[in-house]
């Protein structure tokens, strides 16, 4: 079993013949970038097939910090023409290529919906902010990753009606911030009821501060978009709830849909609820594994430690 909330770091990882591999990051925050120096060195072949590295929010946050610097240099060693950075604010920026096969290619692809979106602005040195949101899109069935993106980063793309009509229904919400309040993500009630998740994974573990918290929860429960978990029976789900006082208020405002079990034996700042909503963390759920038809449906759904 994972220590959770720590990555492990494999040397294992497949080898796709003649297969092209972009890396996207969201931002300079060490826990989104420092497991890639080890990547690196454990999967030399893998990293050699690399067509592109990406770095979501502003060269300046890498260049500024520790990691940021080690990461660069490592890329820089292993593929120095490859790297790539977005110095002001992007939007439905597409990547080169599809994915999947020749025929769902046209429907198929990789785009940066936006990144640095605090440039020009007095947000500018805001690392969530200016941290980019990933869009798979599998014959027009939508998956976003989030990163740490704020809410001022959602706000400034949705701005657009052309996007906000593109984005309607998700298939799958990786949520900003590892499920973290409204105020430091974009978990808002405004960007859920626009894009509609029918499914959401929140990666985070114990060692973050009370993330997920319970208002991500309320508004999920609000719109009402999440479908039934129809893989897999009831489960767990951990909430953040620091104070024991608040537990009693978020066990009304969640029932229903999540039903208190009991505080978190370990830590009393989390509580257990069980749940047949299409929900998971990965403090309670261990790695997420969504497999996905190429006609965009989704195929199966594995969650183990």
């Amino acid at each position: 079993m994972a220590v959770l909330g720590r990555a492990e770091v494999h040397s294992d990882m497949p080898t796709p013949v003649q297969a092209k591999i972009s890396i996207i990051t969201s931002h300079a925050d060490k826990d989104h970038i420092n497991i890639f120096p080890r990547l690196f060195t454990l999967n030399g072949p893998f990293f050699i097939q690399l067509e592109s590295f990406i770095l979501g929010d502003l060269l300046e946050s890498y260049q500024e910090k520790k990691d940021g610097k080690e990461l660069i240099k490592k890329v820089l060693n292993v593929m120095p023409d490859k790297i790539k950075h977005m110095e002001k604010y992007i939007s439905n920026y597409p990547m080169s290529g599809g994915f999947l096969d020749a025929e769902s290619a046209a429907t198929s692809f990789i785009s940066i919906l936006c990144s640095n979106a605090g440039y020009g602005t007095t947000y500018h040195k805001n690392k969530n902010t200016n941290s980019a949101i990933v869009r798979f899109s599998i014959n027009h069935h939508d998956i976003l990753i989030m990163g740490d993106a704020s809410a001022f980063t959602t706000r400034r793309y949705m701005t657009n009606s052309a996007h906000r009509a593109a984005l309607q229904n998700i298939e799958l919400l990786v949520t900003s911030h590892h499920g973290a309040k409204d105020e430091h993500g974009s978990n808002d009630g405004l960007w859920l009821s626009q894009i509609r998740p029918k499914r959401v994974a929140i990666s985070a573990g114990f060692y973050y501060n009370g993330h997920p918290d319970v208002s991500l929860f309320q508004d999920l429960i609000m719109i009402d978009c999440l479908e039934n978990s129809f893989l897999i029976g009831p489960h767990k789900i951990f909430i953040g709830i620091p104070e024991e006082l608040d537990r009693a208020y978020a066990t009304e405002q969640l029932n229903p849909f999540f039903i208190f079990v009991a505080p978190y034996e370990d830590n009393a700042k989390w509580s257990a609820f069980d749940t047949r909503k299409f929900i998971h963390n990965t403090t309670s759920s261990g790695d997420l594994r969504y497999t996905f038809y190429t006609d965009g449906t989704l195929a199966n759904f594995l969650s183990q430690y």
